[in-house]
């Protein structure tokens, strides 16, 4: 985008509509969430506006994008929100499960869901923003996972806009 507006449309509107989403999830009172590829903060950061509840851990490897997160953090004060400097691999093997893990473009699904599988809390949930309806669970990863469902929402940056929630079994 190359104005504020572009910006407010194509980027940051997907973060107020996940919002809604999420405040109609039951997650626990504080519940963990993990945002694999946080890279320019979203939809973190525009979430965590609308969304405080729990602890927010942005991963992301690449050092430039993280160096910017942290400023960014520190000039917001938001509540609840912190950069992890790691490959997502290392993040999960040390890190408390998470309740909600978030993807915007991190990897393709179907990789996420295998990685993740396992470390996530019971009934944790996966929500992956898209630009198509949610496609078929492989029989590879019903055993971990089912598609909870498929929510369009309104986009003025794209024809079509989903969010694809899954819940770990």
């Amino acid at each position: 985008p190359k104005s504020w507006v572009g910006i407010l449309d194509d980027l940051v509107m997907d973060s107020f509509h996940l919002a809604a989403l999420i405040h109609s999830l039951k997650l626990p009172a504080a519940p963990i969430c993990w945002d694999f590829g946080a890279g320019a903060g979203l939809p973190g950061i525009p979430l965590r506006l609308l969304w405080q509840e729990g602890e927010y851990i942005m991963v992301e490897a690449r050092k430039k994008r993280v160096l910017f997160l942290q400023a960014v953090l520190a000039r917001l004060a938001l509540p609840g929100i912190r950069v992890s400097p790691c490959r997502v691999e290392d993040f999960m093997a040390s890190a408390a499960p998470a309740h909600l893990l978030l993807s915007r473009a991190f990897m393709p699904w179907e990789k996420l869901l295998a990685l993740a599988a396992g470390h996530l809390a019971p009934a944790g949930v996966t929500i992956f923003m898209a630009s198509s309806p949610a496609p078929q669970l492989p029989p590879s990863l019903a055993a971990h996972w089912c598609l909870k469902e498929d929510c369009h929402y309104p986009s003025t940056a794209r024809p079509t806009a989903h969010f694809w929630t899954f819940c770990s079994l």
